[in-house]
């Protein structure tokens, strides 16, 4: 890990692009208590948010995930960053068990009891786990999305706007799970995790090897995180319709992006 060196890193366009993402998605976590159409779990929003961030992964995460290790393959990398870029795909699973050990774990608590009351303080060691991967979670996708101020501004912003939706789900269920863990202290610690990764996103830069590991490992935590945690409540047929809107538009979306880039 080396101190970022390069000005233009923080004049050029995809930095501004990445700091509006992070501003907007630190705002979503703010203002999820006040938004009532994001903690309606029966509502349009849940079963969209799914389907953005599935779009994301498959449309665009795993591809540049392909090409990626197709450019590191032909340079031949040694060491550890020759072991990153010849198992991105392992790299992707061990994120998907990481986060999905995590989910299972307290999904079985919420069943078992009472969690409404729950405080930071009070709450068991599980919930206390959930609380910290999911505020390293935060910090990873800020510090992604610092790590791509050097390109071109519109995947930065399309990387924002999916993590931004996505998120508005996730915190409108986290916040019907533990309504008073989540107002005093869940959606501060959510935040605070988000704007330390892009911080250190800004001030560090890694190699391309290791930045590539990250998002193997993310795209594995976002398929458990948008799976586990929220696919389980699309339990109708209008559900299913939004959530295969979401994830059709979003992919549209993408794909649009790509070709007039």
């Amino acid at each position: 890990m080396e101190i970022q060196n390069d000005i233009t890193a923080y004049t050029g366009p995809g930095f501004w692009a990445s700091l509006v993402a992070c501003t907007v998605i630190v705002t979503i976590h703010l203002v999820t208590p006040r938004l009532r159409f994001i903690r309606n779990p029966k509502g349009a929003w849940l079963p969209i948010s799914v389907g953005v961030a599935i779009a994301y992964v498959f449309v665009d995460l795993f591809p540049h995930l392909a090409k990626t290790h197709y450019k590191l393959s032909e340079a031949k990398l040694t060491g550890v960053p020759g072991l990153l870029s010849n198992n991105l795909y392992v790299i992707s699973l061990a994120g998907f068990t990481a986060f999905l050990g995590v989910a299972l774990w307290v999904k079985r608590f919420n069943r078992e009891q009472c969690t409404t009351d729950l405080t930071l303080s009070t709450a068991p060691l599980r919930v206390k786990l959930e609380c910290a991967s999911l505020t390293a979670y935060n910090f990873l996708i800020g510090y992604i999305l610092a790590e791509q101020a050097s390109i071109r501004p519109e995947p930065i912003l399309l990387f924002g706007v999916a993590m931004a939706i996505h998120f508005a789900g996730i915190d409108g269920l986290f916040r019907e799970h533990f309504p008073k863990l989540a107002d005093r202290a869940g959606r501060y610690l959510f935040a605070a995790g988000l704007m330390a990764g892009w911080a250190s996103g800004i001030v560090f830069t890694i190699s391309p090897a290791w930045l590539i590991a990250c998002y193997a490992f993310l795209a594995g935590g976002i398929i458990v995180v948008a799976t586990i945690y929220e696919l389980p409540e699309i339990q109708s047929p209008r559900q299913y319709w939004q959530f295969f809107a979401g994830a059709t538009l979003f992919a549209a979306l993408i794909l649009a992006t790509d070709y007039f880039k």
